[in-house]
């Protein structure tokens, strides 16, 4: 006896036959090779086989082929069948389907619009590569119950040097001055937003350099935007170049260092020029406002890795008891013994949503109207898929008659579900474009 239990062809040839040959040839063909087979198979089974491999294959030849249409999958045939019924029948209904297109699109639309914008406002200040160790300073004024009755982020002018060395823990610190003031060449003259910043400003935040060194060696130097070169001189390529900046009524000379990008829209600096902080503090107008009763001077400081803010901050207080005097004995009068003086490390990604420390930088953001904004275009989204759903059904129902017809003519329930889905996937498709389309067109204009 064979150790082959059964004469059964090689079912790979067999399925190869079946998906080319012919309706009206095959069970023809069949029938013959499956003769041949056993007849070889009662002789030595792997020669039989293996002769039925190559009949096969010497049948697939024009004679015997179907339709290259027949050779398509059915799965295909019908999905191309279902997208051609959908469309007829949209087009039947076409208000219908119009209403439902432009009320899913816009929700989707409008969604997409707010969550880039929560996106956006949650990205402030993240592009800082350092930005988990950046801490912006604050001076906050507490009753003697410890409650604030005044918060600032400004400083005296002495105040950065005095605690960059009273603090170990910060690794740098820079001052932050702005002011809007006029710059003219020979092309522009117009009032732009000029930072005076510290030394180590640009090694404590990533701005993208274009042209020239990060660093400053004059006090008579200034770093301006892309936008500002191309405004103020017609080109990029600027390094070198003089500029008069108008400072205390008069105007200064100062050359180009460095031409950078433009700050992104989610940055908390938003400045078109960048002069050394050495400009401001050594002009002779500025000499009355160098002591420590006058606040005006923003400070950042970055902390080593692995330093405790606390520890800092500690430091900064007592730099505040020795220098604030006068301020502690002002609180004390109005408020009562027990008033001080103290400082705030606020991490530089929550500056932006901080509405109780008085800034004079970018406009504050508000938390609550981003949750308020994600529940209303949760709803919006909500309702308009619910919308998109009911108009479905209805228009579902409405074909009552064709439904019938179908069934009658052999379409099975499974049949019909696809094809009623299908048409729902077609507008939901066409719906995600549009809305996406019009949330990119409002981007844009």
């Amino acid at each position: 006896m064979s150790k082959h239990h059964s004469p059964t062809p090689p079912k790979l040839a067999q399925a190869f036959l079946t998906w080319f040959c012919k309706d009206g040839l095959l069970e023809e063909i069949e029938g013959d090779l499956y003769e041949e087979y056993l007849d070889r198979w009662e002789r030595h089974p792997a020669l039989a086989r293996g002769m039925y491999v190559l009949q096969v294959l010497s049948f697939f030849r024009p004679f015997a082929l179907k339709r290259f249409a027949d050779l398509i999958p059915d799965n295909n045939m019908m999905i191309l069948h279902y997208t051609k019924m959908g469309l007829r029948a949209l087009a039947r209904q076409r208000l219908t389907s119009l209403i439902n297109v432009l009320s899913l699109s816009l929700g989707i639309a409008v969604a997409v619009l707010i969550y880039l914008f929560i996106q956006n406002e949650d990205s402030f200040d993240r592009f800082h590569t350092q930005h988990e160790r950046i801490y912006r300073i604050n001076r906050m004024d507490l009753d003697p119950n410890g409650g604030m009755v005044w918060g600032i982020e400004g400083h005296p002018m002495p105040f950065v040097p005095a605690a960059a060395e009273a603090v170990p823990e910060f690794e740098a610190i820079a001052e932050v001055y702005a002011f809007d003031e006029y710059l003219r060449t020979d092309l522009w003259e117009g009032q732009q937003e000029v930072y005076a910043v510290g030394a180590d400003f640009f090694s404590m935040f990533d701005f993208a350099f274009l042209a020239g060194p990060q660093a400053f060696t004059g006090k008579d130097q200034i770093v301006i935007t892309d936008k500002m070169a191309l405004q103020y001189f017609g080109r990029a390529d600027v390094v070198g170049e003089e500029l008069d900046l108008f400072f205390d009524d008069a105007y200064y000379p100062m050359e180009v260092r460095a031409v950078v990008e433009a700050p992104p829209a989610n940055s908390s600096f938003q400045f078109e020029a960048v002069v050394p902080f050495q400009f401001v503090r050594e002009n002779p107008s500025m000499a009355s406002y160098d002591r420590w009763t006058l606040s005006f001077v923003r400070s950042y400081a970055l902390l080593h890795e692995g330093a405790n803010p606390g520890a800092a901050v500690e430091k900064l207080n007592a730099l505040a008891e020795t220098h604030f005097t006068h301020s502690f004995a002002e609180l004390t009068e109005q408020y009562g013994e027990g008033s001080r003086v103290v400082y705030q490390l606020q991490p530089l990604t929550e500056v932006h949503y901080d509405q109780e420390i008085v800034s004079s930088g970018h406009p504050a953001g508000d938390r609550t109207n981003g949750y308020i904004l994600a529940a209303i275009g949760g709803v919006i989204l909500l309702i308009a898929c619910i919308n998109f759903t009911l108009l479905a059904l209805g228009r579902s129902t409405r074909r009552a008659r064709e439904i019938g017809l179908r069934k009658v003519i052999g379409a099975r329930p499974r049949q019909l579900r696809q094809q009623f889905l299908g048409e729902s996937l077609l507008l939901s498709v066409v719906s995600l474009v549009l809305g996406l389309g019009l949330a990119a067109w409002w981007l844009t204009t």
